[in-house]
C-alpha cells in the first residue's frame, strides 16, 4: 500500500493564506465610515446654512436674529417687518400687512393687543364695529391681515394703552396694525 505523503501545515497555510497586503485590507474594512460621517455632517452644514440663508432672503435687508424667528413673520409684501420694528414705519403706512405665526405678547385692551416678542412688537387694533366674537389671551399664536395705520401719540391712548403698556413706542413707530381678519390659535 503506498502512503501518500503528510504536508507539512506550514507548506498549506503559505499555498492558501491570502497575501500580505489583502491582510492588511481585510484588517480597516470600515475605514470608510469615519470619512462618510464627516461628509455627511459637512452635507448637512451646509444645507442649514442655505435654508437660514433663504428664510431671509426675502426680508430685504433685515437682520435674522433669533428674536424675529420666534416671533413669526409680519410682512408688508416681501418685507419682514420684524426687525425694523426699532425704528419709525411710516414708510409702510397704507400697505396691506400679513402675520403668520405671530405670538400676542400682551392684551392692553378690549380691541388692542401687542403681538411680537417681548423687544420686537407692534400694537395691533381689531377693526370692528360691534365687540369681537373671541378673546385675545397673551401666549396664543396668532395669523391675521390688515393694514399698517399712521400712529401718533394720542392713537395709542385712543385704544387704551397706557405709557407702561408701550403708547410711547406706538408714537416712536408711527404705525399699528388695523387687523380685518383674525384666527387664533
Amino acid at each position: 500500500m503506498a502512503q501518500t505523503p503528510v504536508q507539512d501545515r506550514t507548506d498549506l497555510n503559505r499555498r492558501y493564506a491570502a497575501p500580505a497586503d489583502d491582510r492588511r485590507r481585510r484588517k480597516a474594512p470600515l475605514a470608510w465610515i469615519p470619512i462618510a460621517c464627516l461628509l455627511g455632517l459637512l452635507l448637512l452644514g451646509l444645507v442649514m446654512w442655505a435654508a437660514s440663508r433663504d428664510s431671509g432672503s426675502s426680508d430685504s435687508g433685515a437682520s435674522g436674529t433669533s428674536s424675529s424667528a420666534a416671533a413669526g413673520r409680519l410682512t408688508a409684501g416681501d418685507t419682514n417687518l420684524f426687525g425694523r420694528l426699532d425704528g419709525s414705519l411710516g414708510a409702510y403706512e397704507g400697505r396691506d400687512v400679513t402675520a403668520r405665526g405671530v405670538r400676542v405678547v400682551e392684551v392692553v385692551g378690549d380691541e388692542a393687543f401687542w403681538i411680537g416678542n417681548g423687544s420686537e412688537r407692534v400694537l395691533v387694533h381689531l377693526a370692528r364695529s360691534t365687540e369681537s366674537p373671541f378673546r385675545v389671551r397673551e401666549g396664543q399664536s396668532v395669523d391675521l391681515r390688515g393694514t399698517l395705520r399712521q400712529a401718533d401719540g394720542s392713537t395709542a391712548r385712543d385704544f387704551g394703552v397706557t405709557d407702561g403698556e408701550g403708547a410711547d413706542l406706538v408714537a416712536t413707530q408711527g404705525a399699528y396694525v388695523e387687523a380685518t381678519s383674525v384666527d387664533l390659535s
